[in-house]
This record gives structure tokens, C-alpha cells and sequence, in this order.
């Protein structure tokens, strides 16, 4: 059965001319390579790069770099669920949070 969407968004081709591998990145994808860069860190060490994501410079390496951590990520996704699913959702028990007057955490009090 084929599904049924609220709405369709028509999106044009992209110009040959966009994609410059050769160009010098932008703020904001230095932005995503430093955000990407802080997730590897958190990965076993077997599984990062060794890339040091400063020495990037151009959008061809960047792209590069994206596409060898998006495929880890996605090659570590199922192990760290079926991890997960023994231990539950964050591998141990989390305790409710309790103030240091013994009142827990948000929770008002009515004024009089």
C-alpha cells in the first residue's frame, strides 16, 4: 500500500556548479566538523579516525571526513542498541534529585 503524505515539496536539481570540492570551507561547516569531531571522541578508539579536523581546509576533505564518520555511526548504531536493550536505556538506574534541604527538585510551594 502505498503511503499517503500531508504535503509534497518539489525540489529543483542542484547545479554541476554548486558542488566546488576545490572551495574553502565555510563557518558553518567547520561548525558541523568540530560537532562531528566531538561525537568520534566519544567512540571506541579501534573506530575513530585520527583526523584532526583543523588540518581540513577544502569542502572535498570535509566531505570526506563526514562520510567516514557518518559510516561508523551508522555501522555502530545496531551494536549500541542491542547494548543498550540489556542494560536499558541508560545502563543503570537513575536516582530522583533531591535538593541538599531534602526537597525534591522542581517542585514549588504555594506562598501564603
Amino acid at each position: 500500500m502505498k503511503k499517503k503524505y500531508a504535503r509534497l515539496v518539489e525540489v529543483p536539481e542542484v547545479e554541476k556548479k554548486a558542488y566546488n570540492h576545490e572551495r574553502f570551507i565555510s563557518g558553518l561547516v567547520m561548525h558541523q566538523l568540530i560537532h562531528l569531531s566531538t561525537v568520534e571522541q566519544c567512540l571506541p578508539e579501534e573506530h575513530r579516525t585520527g583526523i584532526n579536523v583543523s588540518t581540513l581546509h577544502t569542502e572535498g576533505e570535509a566531505a570526506d571526513y563526514i562520510g567516514q564518520i557518518t559510516a561508523k555511526l551508522h555501522q555502530l548504531k545496531g551494536k549500541r542498541r542491542a547494548k543498550n536493550k540489556k542494560k536499558g536505556s541508560r545502563g543503570r538506574a537513575q536516582k530522583k534529585r533531591v535538593s541538599p534541604h531534602g526537597k525534591r527538585r522542581g517542585t514549588t510551594r504555594k506562598r501564603q
